[in-house]
């Protein structure tokens, strides 16, 4: 019976997912690939960026390089190596709602996608971009 029990304790613990590593710091950020369907608004086009990440615990903001963008989230409850966040901030007399999911695959380097729309109330807009984080 003991051996069941611990076998099952094990079981247990093994599917458990391990907390979140310390992604905190300053991230050189590689946008990829970004697409758009709007005529003169995009998100971060393909080029570098800095962000910096801010941990605590399970929650996560990112500060972006453009000022009063930041991105707020945390790590997912069955994956601790991804984050889903979020932004919405006024730009081009709309507002912009960003949806980020981010992959770190060590403590060095990373890669996620972001879905943003931009809508003005009558117009609305969208696109996408990936990225590769460094650190």
């Amino acid at each position: 019976m003991r051996n069941i029990l611990l076998t099952a304790l094990f079981i247990l613990l093994a599917a458990t997912p391990t907390s979140a590593g310390d992604y905190g710091g300053v991230w050189k950020a590689h946008v990829t690939e970004s697409m758009t369907t709007c005529e003169e608004i995009g998100r971060d086009k393909v080029g570098e960026y800095t962000i910096e990440i801010f941990q605590s615990e399970k929650k996560v903001i990112v500060q972006a390089q453009r000022p009063n963008v930041r991105y707020t989230g945390e790590f997912l409850a069955d994956d601790p190596n991804a984050i889903h966040l979020n932004s919405t901030y006024e730009e081009d007399g709309g507002y912009v709602t960003e949806l980020v999911d981010m992959f770190f695959e060590n403590g060095t380097t990373a890669h996620g996608n972001v879905v943003w729309t931009w809508s003005d109330g009558l117009y609305t807009c969208g696109g996408t971009y990936q990225f590769n984080l460094k650190r």
